[in-house]
């Protein structure tokens, strides 16, 4: 069994929406590419208490992000500095239709582990195309950043058995778009896997509108009784999902029974205790900001 658990943090509704977009940005295609005209590196952030904050400057609505970063992997490039303070203002984005990751989790405002690339010298903000990582999946960020986008099928069956996390969920989402993400190869995933990686077969299903057997699995891992380990993948993969692949999702979970709805998941049985399940399933409910 594969194990890659969900953060040992502290429960906080904070860390819920980290592991939503954690899930979601590992699954997103050319999550790592090697362009040797920028820095592509591994930081982990430590913002101060205030960044992120908004605020009004001459007139206009702006964000303030401030705090320290230290680089942990290389993946293209040479920086010239491995560690530094941060700070630049945005404006507020204009409100449009659906959320963005960084209002979901914004790792430069709230603290995290980012591949991005990477420009010291920029004026702004010096890091772009930001993908946060689950804890402690950095570690395999050089070998992925080496590995093929979209890799060939028999490729991407072959990094399912590996050890890499980010080749796994890689591997997993190409299967799942191509149409070869099968119910017995899940079913064979789902007696592996365990915490990311079991929240990332949730999330991929879902967002590949892949039912009955993705909604089965999600019903089965959710179930009063289940493992509490499963229940919390699976809060985490729908969360995901329903956050950053919203219409497929909606077409994957459509029919399911009232209990298995938003406003049903808070029912006491199915929480049975578990704090991140409860906080995962207060994001889904109906009148949350986050949904």
């Amino acid at each position: 069994m594969t194990e890659t658990p969900l953060s040992r943090a502290p429960v906080t509704p904070e860390r819920v929406l980290y592991d939503a977009r954690a899930v979601a940005d590992v699954c997103a295609a050319s999550v790592f590419s090697s362009d040797p005209a920028h820095v592509r590196a591994v930081l982990r952030t430590s913002p101060a208490a205030y960044s992120g904050a908004a605020s009004v400057e001459q007139g206009q609505s702006i964000r303030q992000f401030e705090g320290s970063y230290e680089v942990l992997a290389v993946l293209s490039g040479r920086p010239d500095v491995l560690s530094g303070q941060y700070a630049w203002t945005e404006p507020l984005p204009a409100r449009s239709r659906g959320i963005t990751p960084d209002e979901i989790y914004h790792p430069f405002a709230r603290p995290g582990v980012v591949a991005c690339r990477y420009d010291p010298g920029a004026r702004g903000a010096p890091f772009g195309q930001l993908r946060l990582l689950p804890e402690d999946w950095h570690v395999h960020a050089v070998e992925a950043g080496q590995a093929p986008s979209e890799p060939h099928a028999a490729t991407a069956r072959r990094w399912l058995s590996g050890p890499n996390d980010l080749l796994y969920a890689r591997a997993a989402r190409s299967l799942a778009r191509s149409g070869q993400f099968t119910p017995a190869l899940l079913a064979t995933l789902r007696g592996q896997a365990e915490g990311y990686r079991r929240a990332v077969l949730h999330f991929v299903t879902l967002a590949s509108s892949m039912r009955p057997a993705g909604t089965d699995a999600l019903t089965a891992d959710l179930a009063p009784g289940s493992d509490p380990g499963h229940r919390r993948a699976a809060a985490a993969g729908l969360l995901s999902a329903r956050l950053f692949a919203p219409e497929a999702t909606a077409a994957a979970i459509s029919g399911w029974p009232p209990a298995m709805t938003p406003g049903g998941l808070l029912d006491p049985a199915l929480i049975a205790g578990d704090d991140y399940v409860r906080e995962a399933f207060a994001v889904l409910s109906p009148g949350s900001t986050a949904r």
